[in-house]
Formats: structure tokens, sequence, C-alpha cells
């Protein structure tokens, strides 16, 4: 039989079965509908962004997860919703449901097919507003910068900004008056939205964490706040695959350095500060015990691999006027609660080690480094691994699989690179939702941690913290 003629068999069996036109006029337009919000989530997920799109759809297995959830109606995706996201959801249903309702049954089938199409077009239509607000709101943060007195400190790298801003923010401000940007607020657009929304003037500095996908883009920031000083907290292979080479992705980071007045201003991971700087490192459960220049420290911190920024902090208040006692004493009040990885009690001996926020090849060692002092304990790691590392994935991940045989168990929740995670031969592959929390919540019990690792849902932690 034909292929086609096959299907077009199946299709007026389908159409019969539906009985009448209006009934698959609406079931056409929920799956529309379904689409719509789905492919705006996606879209919203990746900051609007073409290359971050395309990357994050590339690998076969992401595009053929993305096109079944589009159809998923067990699962409704949601964008958040902000203007842009609204605008370019209205005009997809718009679309979308006025070319369903033509009374023409293989026509609606196109659409329904055509739906992800029609949401680009969408997100593509409603951009060029935003991205001229965009450059509004960048220069009115520009012209509020140049009447700043204080000291601009820009922080960037490919992992641990957020947590190197947190912790020089709070050892600074127990002598200083000092602002920074929020949570990962490191975009062009989210910078200057801070210093319109929460800079005052009078403050003696202002941390700002700086990201970029490309290159150039940190050399934007730079041109709307000019830091004085700067920290790179460290490359690595994240979101490789967008800057397409090591060199683009280290040369991107040093835009920051090179914005500086002068190069002693700037702090560069293994150039400037290195963890070999510290002696006498002691790593328990909620803190690091370490001597630097004759200094003690006892810093509440998740692992040892983050003591290497904290000697950056430590350097950098040292040049911005502290004495080591000062800071010492500032970075023993640190809350932990301010990064990631965060440890949650959820039993008696029953842990959560929640480093999702993290989503690097670094992040990911370290916390399994850190996994090793927890003695007595069944470990349990669940990961989607990690994503946007380019030709580098394969290689990073089968690293990562070899370390994951010392974990007791694996619980791979994408299926990109399971094969390289599963070296010890017995993870588990689980991307059903409600399936992962029921598996996890079955390991649950008296000295068990359970470490979560990359990019997945909030929903997941909460579920599996709740009662069993």
């Amino acid at each position: 039989m034909c292929p086609i003629g096959g299907a077009r068999k199946w299709l007026r069996l389908f159409q019969s079965f539906c009985m009448t036109d209006f009934l698959t006029f609406l079931i056409s337009l929920v799956i529309v509908v379904h689409q719509v919000l789905y492919w705006t989530y996606l879209w919203q997920l990746k900051e609007y962004r073409r290359d971050r799109f395309l990357a994050g759809i590339a690998e076969r297995s992401d595009l053929s997860r993305a096109l079944r959830e589009q159809f998923n109606l067990l699962k409704w995706y949601r964008p958040r919703w902000t203007a842009r996201a609204i605008l370019s959801l209205l005009l997809g249903l718009g679309v979308a449901g006025f070319l369903v309702g033509e009374n023409n049954f293989m026509f609606r089938v196109l659409v329904v097919l055509l739906v992800p199409v029609v949401s680009a077009v969408s997100v593509a239509v409603v951009t060029p507003p935003f991205w001229f607000w965009k450059e509004v709101l960048v220069y009115r943060a520009g012209v509020k910068m140049k009447k700043f007195k204080g000291g601009v400190i820009g922080i960037a790298g490919s992992y641990g900004k957020s947590s190197t801003k947190e912790i020089l923010k709070q050892v600074l401000s127990s002598k200083f008056k000092v602002q920074s940007t929020e949570g990962n607020d490191n975009s062009e657009i989210g910078v200057a939205q801070t210093v319109l929304r929460k800079l005052r003037g009078d403050e003696d500095f202002f941390v700002v964490e700086m990201g970029a996908y490309r290159r150039g883009e940190i050399k934007k920031i730079c041109e709307m706040v000019r830091p004085k000083f700067g920290i790179v907290t460290g490359i690595g292979d994240q979101h490789l695959e967008l800057f397409g080479s090591q060199e683009n992705l280290r040369r991107a980071k040093m835009e920051l350095v090179e914005a500086l007045p002068s190069r002693k201003n700037g702090l560069v991971a293994e150039e400037d500060f290195s963890l070999g700087e510290t002696k006498s490192v002691r790593v328990l459960r909620d803190y690091v015990e370490f001597g630097y220049a004759g200094e003690k420290f006892a810093v509440p911190l998740v692992g040892k691999q983050p003591v290497r920024n904290v000697v950056a902090v430590i350097k950098m208040a040292r040049l911005l006027g502290m004495s080591l006692p000062e800071i010492s004493a500032a970075l023993g009040k640190f809350s932990p609660d301010l990064i990631y990885p965060k440890i949650k009690k959820i039993g008696e001996n029953e842990y959560i080690i929640d480093n999702s926020y993290n989503n690097s090849f670094e992040s990911f060692f370290s916390a399994l480094d850190y996994l090793q002092i927890w003695e007595g304990f069944r470990k349990i790691v669940v990961t989607p691994g990690i994503m946007e590392l380019g030709e580098r994935g394969k290689a990073d991940h089968e690293k990562i699989g070899r370390e994951l045989k010392a974990v007791d168990t694996v619980l791979v929740t994408h299926d990109n690179f399971f094969s390289e995670l599963n070296a010890s031969m017995d993870a588990q592959l689980v991307t059903d939702f409600r399936e992962l929390v029921e598996k996890v919540r079955s390991y649950r019990g008296k000295n068990v941690v359970i470490l979560f690792q990359g990019k997945m849902p909030k929903a997941v932690l909460t579920a599996v913290e709740g009662n069993r």
C-alpha cells in the first residue's frame, strides 16, 4: 500500500470516529492552544534568543522530545506572564486559532504541524518594540552610571559568578555601602534594570555580575557600567556550543579585564588567585576551614572548590581597603542560603543537596567530590547532565560518568548523554516527572543524601521534600 494512501485512510477513519466537524475543530483547537503555550514557554526559557533556542534543540533527542511534548496534553506548559510572553502567545493563538477554523480536516492537520513555525514567527514579530525598549533602558542606565561616584566591580566567568558576587557583597557590606545585581540578572538588560531600579547613587561599591553567550556582550555591559575592578571566576566549557570555540569563550570573559582602567585591578582565576594559595583546607558538611596569609577562615560553604573564589573575594576586599581580620569575621557570618549548593535536612539523617542552579562541568565535579565526606550515607544523584557544551559534551560527560561510579544510585532525567553518564552500567533513565518523584521518594530513609545536580524543575525538589 502506498504510504501516502495509507496515511489518508487513517485520517479518514479518524475523521469518521470524531463524527462531526465541530468535534474535529474542538480537538484541533485544544491541541493548538497546548502547542502555542509550549513553544512560547520554550522561547522564553531560551530568553527569546535564536542561538540558544536552536542550540537547545540541536541534539536529535532534544528535537524529538520537543516535537513529542507539544502534543502531550497531560502536561501543560505555561510561560511566565510577562508582556512579551503574553503578546507572543496572543499572536500565535490568534493566527493558529483562525487557521484551525477553516472547515477542512486535512488543512487543520497541516496547521497543527506548522504551529512551531507560527510561534517562531510570532516571537519575531513582537520582538522589535522590546528590542527598542531595551536600548532605551540601556541608554538611561548608562547616563545614570556616568554620575555614579562609587566603584563598580564586575564579575564574569563560566561558573561561580553568582556565588562570588553574593560573598563579595556581604564581605564589603560589613564596612561599606554596597549594591549588586539581583539573582542571575546578568544580561545587558538585566543589569540596566538593576541600575535604574535599585542603584541610589550614594553607594561605595556596585557589584555587577556579567553573563554572555557570545563575544561582545560583556563589552557592552562594561560600556554601560564602566567597571573599575573585576574578577573572572573561571573559564570552562559552559555554553561552548554558543561561543563556537574555547578561544572565543575565553576572549569573551576577558572583555571585563580589558575594560578596566588597570590590569592590576583585575583578578583572573589561576592567574591571580587559586585554591593552591590556601593551607590546611578542611571540608565539613556545612562549612569549610582553611588558612590564608596567616589568617584562619571558617566559611559556610558546601565543598572545597568554592574556596578558590573565596580567595578572589579576600584579595579584592583587601585591594579595597579591608583587613584580613575584618574579612575573616565577615566571611564567618555569610548566609549560605544566598548561594548554591544548598543543604536541606528533610528527615532524620536524611538530606538533599540542591545544586540545581549550577549547570557546569566544574560544579558537577565539585559536588561529587563533596559527596565523599558523607561517609556511611547512601548517595543518590539526580541529574539531566550538562547542556550547551558543544563538541566537548561527549568527553565531559564521560569524565563525569567515571566519577559517578562511586555513587550508589544515579537517576538521569535527560537522554542526551545517558550512555556517557552510565559508566557504572546501572544508572537509570527517568524522564517522566511523576515517575522521577516516586522513584526518588522510594530511596528516602535514614542515612541518605540526595544530590540534585543541574537544571531541573523546582517542582521536583518540592515534591521530593514533601511527606512520602
